[in-house]
């Protein structure tokens, strides 16, 4: 079987590694991916795929300036290499600094070589951290500055099949803002989101696009908060003008039901809200697919930007 070759044109390449890691299902960063160039720059790939330089300030991460790379094999790293990359190449830095000081009075030598030894203690204590601490795949606290801070709060994208992005929390939070009658069930929503791996902040997204967190239509009634189409097998309710949806006993069992379908669209190749939304809410419907997009995008960012205030 042929493979798609790796394009030659750096922002095409950017895509290219951010389709792979969708395919696959591996998720490295909130918004984008990091990758470790020939030369061993660690670059940043944005959620357009426009590279970045990284830096280290104290233990967070920031880009730096956009990169205008040069044709070349790249590899995909997690946030741990990426760190440890950089803390390197700080040594090195810090080690080309040293031996290129020129001295100039003996008490001028005593407080550059305490200012050295102070900035060497420093990097190898944030180098021994990175190498004993335990490592998960919640990348929190990792920073990338950009107009005002965008903070990953936990790793994911916009997979509503992935790890929760948001606490329980903000996840009642939520739904009290939204006044939705599931609030009586926000833990059982919330442990039924964990249970059958989906992210809460998407399934919040939708259900806020859906029906205004079951404050309008027949959500209200049917308890879903997809407003899932029937299909045989299911409990139904017949509406007079707009077919007929499934219907559920509470709120959680319409969550369960609802993470479920899209992990058949996961099972079917569709990963993304791009390749999900136009098979969920087809335009035939009278759907406007790319606005329903864009708001599950901009809702989710927004659930994930909260949980800065926690912390």
């Amino acid at each position: 079987m042929l493979q798609r070759p790796i394009p030659n044109n750096e922002y095409e390449k950017a895509l290219h590694i951010l389709q792979e890691l969708e395919k696959g299902d591996r998720r490295e960063g909130l918004f984008s991916c990091f990758a470790i160039s020939r030369r061993g720059e660690v670059i940043w790939f944005d959620e357009v795929g426009s590279p970045y330089g990284v830096a280290i300030q104290g233990s967070a991460l920031v880009k730096t300036r956009v990169l205008n790379l040069p044709s070349q094999p790249m590899r995909v790293v997690n946030l741990e290499e990426a760190y440890q990359q950089l803390i390197q190449q700080q040594q090195r830095q810090y080690l080309t600094v040293l031996a290129t000081l020129s001295y100039g009075s003996k008490q001028e030598r005593g407080i550059l070589a305490s200012l050295a030894l102070l900035i060497g203690f420093i990097i190898g204590l944030l180098a021994l951290y990175m190498l004993l601490r335990p490592y998960t795949s919640n990348e929190s606290n990792v920073s990338i500055a950009g107009v005002g801070d965008v903070t990953i709060v936990s790793t994911g994208s916009y997979n509503p099949i992935a790890d929760p992005t948001v606490t329980r929390t903000n996840f009642k939070a939520f739904l009290k803002e939204m006044n939705s009658p599931a609030l009586s069930e926000a833990d059982q929503m919330y442990d039924a989101c964990l249970k059958e791996g989906c992210d809460p902040a998407l399934m919040l997204a939708f259900f806020e696009h859906e029906s205004s967190g079951g404050n309008q239509g027949v959500a209200a009634i049917t308890r879903s908060v997809g407003n899932i189409r029937c299909t045989p097998g299911y409990n139904c309710y017949q509406t007079s003008t707009n077919g007929s949806f499934r219907l559920y006993a509470n709120w959680a069992e319409g969550v369960v039901d609802w993470a479920r379908l899209l992990k058949q669209y996961r099972d079917n190749g569709a990963r993304t809200l791009d390749q999900i939304i136009p098979v969920y809410a087809p335009q035939e419907d009278n759907n406007d697919v790319n606005g329903y997009i864009n708001a599950v995008k901009q809702r989710v960012d927004d659930l994930r930007k909260r949980e800065l205030k926690l912390r």
